[in-house]
């Protein structure tokens, strides 16, 4: 369920590069009444949402699905930092339950082994990922936590 209380079911399959660059995902289920089937692929000229050109993202190299920590992932294994080393990558931002791209600002900051200070302050949001050995996230701290 969503904050409004709506139930929603998804499915969603992210398929990237072998360097852990997102080339597209799939999404598709249903939130409250209203069913979804998205497609979202980067190519040239940037990303695309159902085969639609949205300009406004052009710059972003991640995908960030707003109903997972999953995509976190990605980009946590596309960056490759090593501890104590911190960058920015913005991300194109699947909202839900609107189901709009836009630019989330992000930081991530390594700061152990398996640990990284993650930030979107569009969000306000910020907290200490912990991951598994692959990049998964283990605990989004205040959102998720894999058990």
């Amino acid at each position: 369920m969503f904050d409004d209380g709506q139930p929603c079911a998804l499915h969603y399959e992210v398929e990237t590069s072998a360097r852990w660059i997102t080339r597209r995902a799939r999404l598709h289920g249903y939130v409250g009444g209203k069913q979804v089937d998205l497609r979202v692929r980067s190519g040239r000229g940037g990303w695309f949402l159902n085969g639609v050109l949205q300009s406004h993202i052009a710059d972003c190299v991640d995908l960030d699905l707003g109903i997972s920590p999953a995509t976190n992932q990605i980009a946590i294994r596309r960056l490759s930092l090593r501890v104590g080393q911190q960058t920015e990558a913005p991300a194109a931002y699947l909202a839900f339950p609107s189901l709009r791209l836009s630019v989330l600002a992000q930081t991530y900051r390594r700061t152990g082994r398996s640990e990284y200070f993650y930030t979107a302050p569009s969000f306000g949001y910020s907290g200490l990922l912990k991951v598994d050995r692959n990049g998964a996230v283990k605990l989004y701290p205040g959102l998720y936590r894999r058990v």
